[in-house]
């Protein structure tokens, strides 16, 4: 499963980090990518307001406003993927090569270390 977090710069940056179900982003590691002095998780309002979808069901596809995407370069070890699909009911199931084909997304290690 992969988790899609909207994460928020102080300059109104928007950014949909992209990490495994299981992963813990780092904003930090995020805003390096965009020479960013802080980046925090936006509200369930920015969330619906810049994505289109409700917090909890983002999905990287169909975004209502154009942000960059960054994946975290751990997804790419998987075949198949599941990803929301805009909805708390259910999530889709594609390859890994169609997803990343699909959103040209930047990949980077953007998950926090334990």
């Amino acid at each position: 499963m992969v988790k899609s977090i909207l994460l928020r710069d102080m300059g109104g940056l928007y950014v949909l980090a992209c990490i495994p179900g299981s992963a813990q982003v780092e904003p930090r590691k995020v805003r390096q990518q965009f020479n960013c002095r802080r980046m925090t998780c936006a509200d369930a309002t920015q969330v619906e307001e810049i994505t289109g979808f409700q917090l909890g069901t983002v999905a990287p596809l169909a975004l209502k406003s154009s942000i960059p995407v960054v994946f975290d370069k751990a997804l790419a070890s998987n075949k198949t993927i599941n990803i929301s699909s805009g909805t708390r009911m259910a999530g889709l199931m594609l390859s890994f090569e169609q997803l990343a084909s699909l959103i040209d997304p930047i990949f980077a290690d953007i998950t926090r270390t334990t």
